[in-house]
């Protein structure tokens, strides 16, 4: 009997090891019984207590172990095809990682193939009468793989996608700009690894459509009105030790991050530095603090100055010490501290070109301009509206607990500054390897276009950021100045629906706490599946288009 021409079922696991059986087996010395094969002059088919009966085991080295005998051939033949059987078994499970793979093979005296687990044997009871054996049948799939899904591991699908990201780095490197499409695919899809985000995001925010339309000067970056401020040298200092002693104050219960990625702020007391110095652990922790503040203060104090209309938030510090998590290398690692201070205030002016985008000034048929200092207003009030219409029993509980408005601190810094303090790391980082990843489509042009004379409407792209394209919905943002002017998709677009996932996921939690308690939870959000959080803001943008749909209809009804 050939490999190909096995049962679905002869593999049999016993308490104490693993056993195979052959169906067309029999412990009859007969050559013409065949119980394997139904036809016309062929021996009818043992009961389940017949076998059981003539089941018999075999001790080697004080274990049982189950034979294995094929009636019409030798028992040489029968282990040879018995060998060919358990290889391929064998082979399998060591390619799915599968730690039964160290079963041991031999032949018992008689000459009989037998397969037996390396576990302890079980002992004998008090009775000394063997323990009864159970017989648990699993199929295996046929060696011609016809029946076989082949099915990646974890480990080689991250494998496969860090060859896929060096090599599209590398090509990146050498000139080739279209590299950066391929990042920002895997950037949005499946997340850029930690230890190799210090690579790819600056790439991704040199390419960056936003920040590629800033510099031509098609948009223009979202200003607060105002006289020009000193630079707030002082608070911005105070924000980064007030950073330090929360993060000291939070159990270490987050993924390690990578060694040239890690943030000096939080690095454990006892790690050990990796350049050669005499300076001790924690005197090289308090050094690389230094370092790290030093660099992101410079970072935050040049984009106040190339800015003069910018007005300081304590939100700037976080985004660029999210950054820092990331791109920044401290002097433990890199002697090059120049170099690092001067790429982390460069992906900090670039990030805050995509973070405070706003849409190109398109004159309206009244001749209106769209005013940049209403855009942030214009994104809470939209917030603050799809909230009520997708969540109305949560955000009925806020409005009686007044933690829902304007005024709220965690409404202002989720929405503008994309939850860059109230995220853990890694869960922040998978958010805007999403929003970094972001490229414009047929169906999502980076720049609107005007609107028609009679259409009172804004239109928002609601393909969900993968790359499917659906036809958008009929919307009007609440308070929009710029009624003709068609808002383009971006990732200040799809944050709301994000922060609305975000809430929802949270919903049973705050609906259970006071107003304290529920300002403390949204401004120290726990981990979460950031890919789930993802998904269910694509539902939720398809939910507010239903929603907006039968408003319509019912609207049209009133009115007819």
């Amino acid at each position: 009997m050939s490999y190909n021409e096995a049962p679905e079922e002869h593999a049999a696991t016993t308490v104490q090891g693993q056993c195979l059986h052959n169906t067309n087996t029999s412990t009859s010395n007969n050559p013409n019984t065949n119980y394997g094969e139904q036809g016309p002059g062929a021996s009818p088919k043992p009961t389940d207590k017949e076998r059981r009966q003539k089941r018999h085991t075999h001790t080697h080295n004080g274990a049982p172990t189950c034979c294995i005998h094929s009636p019409s051939t030798s028992p040489d033949a029968s282990a040879q095809v018995l060998n060919s059987l358990i290889n391929g078994i064998k082979s399998q499970k060591e390619s799915s990682g599968d730690p039964s793979h160290h079963s041991s093979l031999f032949t018992d005296s008689s000459g009989t193939c037998v397969l037996n687990n390396a576990e302890p044997a079980k002992e004998k009871d008090e009775q000394g009468k063997s323990r009864k054996t159970t017989i648990i049948r699993r199929p295996f799939p046929r060696s011609n793989g016809t029946d076989t899904t082949l099915i990646l591991s974890a480990a080689e699908k991250e494998a496969s996608l860090r060859n896929k990201i060096t090599e599209a780095v590398r090509s990146f490197t050498n000139g080739n700009k279209n590299a950066a499409s391929t990042l920002a695919e895997i950037a949005r899809t499946s997340g850029i690894p930690a230890s190799l985000r210090q690579s790819v995001w600056p790439m991704l925010l040199e390419t960056h459509p936003l920040v590629r339309a800033e510099a031509a000067g098609n948009a223009a970056p979202l200003r607060q009105s105002g006289s020009t401020p000193e630079i707030p040298t002082k608070r911005i200092r105070a924000e980064l030790s007030r950073y330090h002693r929360r993060r000291k104050g939070i159990p270490n219960t987050r993924h390690p991050s990578p060694p040239r990625s890690r943030s000096p702020g939080i690095e454990s007391p006892g790690s050990v530095p990796t350049t050669e110095s005499m300076v001790s652990p924690p005197d090289q922790e308090a050094l690389d603090q230094a370092a790290l503040d030093s660099a992101v203060e410079d970072a935050v104090v040049a984009y106040l100055e190339s800015r003069g209309s910018a007005k300081y938030s304590p939100g700037m510090v976080y985004v660029c010490l999210t950054l820092s998590d990331w791109v920044f290398v401290p002097p433990s690692v890199s002697n090059d501290q120049e170099n690092q201070s001067a790429g982390l205030a460069k992906a900090f002016e670039q990030m805050m070109a995509v973070i405070l985008w706003s849409s190109p000034q398109v004159p309206t048929r009244t001749g209106n301009m769209q005013l940049l200092d209403g855009v942030l207003t214009r994104r809470i009030s939209h917030f603050l509206t799809i909230f009520r219409k997708l969540l109305p029993e949560l955000a009925a509980y806020f409005d009686e607990e007044e933690a829902n408005g304007f005024g709220e601190e965690w409404v202002h810094n989720w929405i503008q500054w994309w939850c860059s303090r109230e995220l853990s790391k890694d869960d922040k980082a998978r958010l805007w390897d999403f929003y970094l990843g972001y490229r414009p489509t047929p169906r999502r042009p980076l720049l609107p276009t005007p609107a028609g004379s009679d259409d009172e409407d804004v239109h928002i792209d609601s393909s969900d950021g993968d790359g499917e394209d659906e036809a958008p919905p009929r919307l009007v943002l609440p308070g929009n100045v710029n009624s003709g002017a068609v808002e383009a998709y971006t990732p200040a677009d799809w944050h709301p629906f994000v922060c609305l996932a975000l809430l929802r996921a949270c919903k049973d939690a705050l609906e259970e706490l006071e107003l304290s308690e529920i300002r403390t939870l949204l401004t120290r959000l726990p981990r979460i599946n950031m890919d789930a959080i993802l998904r269910e803001a694509g539902k939720m943008r398809k939910e507010l288009r239903e929603v907006s749909d039968r408003e319509d209809e019912e609207a049209l009804r009133r009115g007819s």
